[in-house]
């Protein structure tokens, strides 16, 4: 798999994990033991600006020139 097609791949994960923590808490909202589930969305959500962010800097650039 080429690298663009890599963060591609986790970006959409990543999505996928936030999107199914958030359902959940929203389900489940006022139930204990949510704010792990937060925790767990807050890390998800950096690591997915993050994989965007990388993928923007290494091949949107490439895109422009």
């Amino acid at each position: 798999m080429c690298p663009p097609d890599a963060l591609a791949h986790a970006s959409e994960l990543l999505r996928g994990v936030i999107e199914t923590i958030d359902e959940h808490c929203r389900a489940h909202a006022g139930e204990p033991g949510l704010n792990m589930l937060g925790n767990a969305m807050h890390a998800s959500e950096i690591a997915h600006s993050l994989v965007e962010h990388v993928h923007a800097q290494l091949y949107g650039q490439q895109a422009q020139e």
